[in-house]
């Protein structure tokens, strides 16, 4: 094996150079782009602006990029249900949904680092309105403000196994693929 080397790097623009390698992907009906990203919106496309940071979720993890499928083909169905976002890092997953249906979702995360990054994320895309992002003691309860209602989707990304969710976002995201979306 190779020794490590020990030596100064000239200076640099890290954090562009780390925006940089992440190029906008078309999900779906979403276009998950950052700041750094200069183009265009595709026609038809559901904007979610997120930058790499502190906490999981740019749409490119398998996890959430079958989740924004799973999204896409249930209002594709005519689905409409209230979200829980648990686990929900960036926010993507959340302001993904509360741009599709325009009505209130509760997001959840046991890292306060990844509830500060999903409160800017959400102030960024315009949906604080409707995004309602707070710390979960555990992760492993729905929000209160859930209870007793009818009907409930939950969306996952980083934590889909533990909360079941990976399953439902698979079965909807290969559904999505299937159809074309």
């Amino acid at each position: 094996p190779r020794e490590p080397r020990w030596g100064r790097l000239p200076p640099a623009d890290w954090l562009g150079i780390n925006q940089g390698s992440f190029p906008p992907l078309a999900v779906g009906r979403y276009f998950v782009h950052g700041s750094h990203y200069r183009g265009w919106v595709p026609t038809g496309r559901i904007p979610l602006l997120i930058d790499a940071a502190t906490a999981f979720g740019t749409g490119e993890h398998a996890t959430t990029h079958g989740c924004l499928l799973a999204l896409a083909a249930i209002a594709r169905d005519g689905g409409r249900a209230h979200v829980l976002d648990m686990g929900t890092g960036t926010g993507i997953l959340a302001m993904a949904a509360a741009k599709t249906w325009h009505r209130r979702i509760e997001a959840r995360d046991i890292d306060p680092e990844a509830v500060r990054v999903a409160a800017h994320n959400i102030r960024r895309n315009g949906v604080a309105h409707l995004v309602a992002v707070r710390r979960s003691a555990d992760g492993t309860h729905p929000a209160p403000p859930l209870a007793g209602r009818r009907r409930y989707a939950t969306v996952t990304g980083e934590h889909g196994r533990a909360l079941g969710g990976e399953q439902l976002c698979g079965r909807a995201a290969h559904a999505g693929r299937r159809s074309g979306d």
